[in-house]
């Protein structure tokens, strides 16, 4: 089940991930979320999907199908979430280098601002593992402030080597999907998105996300 627009393709319902995802919202509810969680794992397992369930689920219990694991479409954070048009969540894309220490300062600067009605606020780094090492020394200091407002997700594609100072901060969770659950997760994502199946699924050592770009293009 997706939502597509010009600007918009992603899962509405989570696949394969619904044990991470109950686990973390039983966190939400005692009020024990880690402030810096890492999620570690290959790319295209669906760790961006998570996280976007999560935060649909956080800012709007009202309008999320947890029995089905399904953003409903009148949830506040159902189209914003890479946008930057929601105050209380900031993300950043860090493949190919394209965040600079400017923008770590910057950010540093806006976080000792209180949120918006003074709610939860989450920061996204997305291929965190994309940061140079001036930045990840520049989120450090910022993550290292004390704050009662500001969560940390780190999305870790395993793309480059990440420094361990940074992990040594962080609460990680390391994905893994088995055979079963990867194939599983691609059939439900070629229905949804109405892809005709092209690579072999069982030959095929791709993770889901992958598995979809790669059977697109052929």
């Amino acid at each position: 089940m997706t939502k597509k627009n010009e600007n918009i393709n992603f899962q509405i319902k989570l696949y394969g991930l619904n044990k991470y995802f109950i686990d973390l919202v039983k966190l939400i509810e005692i009020g024990r979320l880690p402030k810096v969680l890492m999620l570690t794992g290959k790319k295209g397992q669906g760790k961006f999907t998570l996280t976007h369930h999560l935060l649909s689920y956080f800012f709007d219990k009202k309008h999320y199908d947890l029995k089905q694991s399904i953003i409903l479409e009148n949830n506040k954070i159902f189209l914003n979430i890479k946008e930057n048009t929601n105050p209380n969540i900031i993300y950043y894309k860090c493949a190919d280098k394209s965040v600079k220490i400017e923008d770590i300062r910057k950010l540093r600067t806006n976080l000792q601002k209180s949120s918006m009605n003074n709610l939860n606020r989450f920061i996204i780094f997305d291929d965190v593992e994309g940061l140079n090492e001036n930045c990840v020394n520049a989120l450090l200091k910022t993550i290292e402030e004390p704050s009662e407002t500001n969560y940390f997700l780190l999305i870790n594609n395993k793309n480059n080597t990440i420094l361990n100072t940074l992990k040594s901060r962080s609460i990680e969770v390391l994905f893994f999907l088995s055979i079963e659950q990867k194939i599983d997760i691609i059939q439900n994502l070629l229905k949804d998105f109405n892809i005709e199946q092209i690579i072999d699924l069982n030959k095929s050592t791709l993770t889901p996300g992958n598995y979809l770009r790669y059977n697109q293009i052929l």
